[in-house]
């Protein structure tokens, strides 16, 4: 899951602009491809990342946007280069010509911002945090089994 979360991939939040306005994940799929094009929206389902972030107030779903390897290629060496999230988020709506901000599509309001980028990294570097954890406690059980089998055998 983290490494979907990298450099070279981006996220918008798409929310409901009226109570009624939640679509299927599909429906605001289809609307966005026919808004921007299939070339550049891959699907994202990520209701999990939502639980994990509950200041929000969406719908859960997420759209990774992405580009021609060019495109990846230069958003992928500018953010090697170290740019704030803000300047993130302005190189990749220019590389896909997207608005800044919000925009409307359907029902749904497509939001774009740092601060999503933000908590996205956060999300990410905690999971890699807690997978890491647990492949080191994996690693000691093994090694404690190993030492025991050992010992087992020297009895023998």
């Amino acid at each position: 899951d983290a490494a979907m979360i990298a450099p070279h991939a981006w996220f918008v939040h798409v929310v409901p602009t009226s109570p009624t306005g939640y679509l299927s994940l599909k429906d605001a799929h289809d609307s966005l491809c026919a808004s921007l094009g299939p070339s550049i929206v891959a699907c994202d389902s990520r209701p999990r990342v939502a639980q994990s972030m509950p200041h929000t107030t969406f719908c859960g779903e997420y759209f990774r946007y992405v580009e021609d390897p060019d495109t990846l290629q230069r958003v992928q060496e500018a953010t090697d280069g170290g740019l704030t999230d803000e300047q993130f988020v302005e190189l990749v709506c220019n590389a896909i010509g997207l608005p800044r901000g919000s925009f409307h599509v359907g029902l749904h309001t497509v939001e774009f911002s740092a601060e999503g980028v933000r908590e996205l990294r956060k999300v990410a570097d905690a999971r890699a945090a807690r997978d890491e954890a647990e492949a080191a406690e994996q690693m000691e059980v093994v090694r404690q089994r190993e030492k025991a089998e050992a010992a087992a055998a020297v009895e023998r």
